[in-house]
């Protein structure tokens, strides 16, 4: 189920300190649902007990933003120099501009590249339809586990 953009406001911030348990566990379910169809029974393993999410928000929560509906964090997105990391939002409010909101406000902090994990086709093209274009595909290590990994550039003007 997806809501309209009319039945809800949405706030875009910056993550804070107090964000980090609630960002946390948004990080994992993210991760969960993305990854682990593709990679093997270890490696999601490895992530839970290695705590992959917190790792990830240990080193980045300075540069997290956040979009909060009804005091929940429902999408995530960290800028880190000109890279852009774990944009996300949660099933149920996709399809809202939610995601393109975080993107945009990405792009403004500078971010110019990002990598996108080859079997996440419809990422790829929510990045394409904003003017994102594909640069080269790489691969990535994931807990063990190595995926293809597409890396896309935002071009001046697109």
């Amino acid at each position: 189920m997806t809501y309209d953009s009319m039945d809800f406001d949405c706030v875009f911030r910056s993550a804070k300190a107090s964000d980090y348990d609630e960002l946390r566990q948004f990080i994992e379910t993210a991760w969960m649902e993305l990854y682990s169809p593709h990679v093997s029974k270890r490696s999601v393993e490895r992530f839970q007990s290695e705590d992959g999410a917190g790792q990830h928000l240990r080193l980045y929560l300075a540069t997290f933003e956040v979009a909060v509906v009804g005091g929940s964090i429902v999408g995530s997105v960290n800028t880190s120099g000109h890279c852009i990391t774990a944009l996300f939002v949660r099933e149920r409010y996709r399809y809202n501009g939610i995601g393109s909101s975080l993107l945009h406000n990405a792009e403004i902090c500078g971010g110019r590249y990002l990598e996108v994990p080859t079997f996440n086709a419809p990422a790829v093209s929510f990045y394409e339809r904003r003017g994102w274009v594909r640069g080269y595909t790489t691969e990535e290590e994931s807990f063990g586990t190595t995926i293809g990994s597409l890396v896309m550039m935002k071009v001046s003007g697109g």
